[in-house]
């Protein structure tokens, strides 16, 4: 993103995750960069916590 009026599209995205991480986690990791990718100004409350209590609530 940069700071002209210009609109931009995004067709792609690379999400890498390294191993091993719970499968649980997993889907949080991508919810997280995924939120990042469409919306890289401002993060979604779910993902303001931190730390392993945020991930297990997911």
């Amino acid at each position: 993103m940069d700071a002209d009026l210009a609109v931009e599209y995004y067709t792609n995205a690379t999400i890498t995750i390294d191993s091993p991480t719970d499968s649980d986690h997993i889907g949080y990791y991508i919810g997280y960069w995924l939120d990042r990718f469409v919306n890289p100004n401002e993060t979604s409350p779910t993902f303001n916590r931190t730390g392993s209590e945020a991930r297990d609530d997911w």
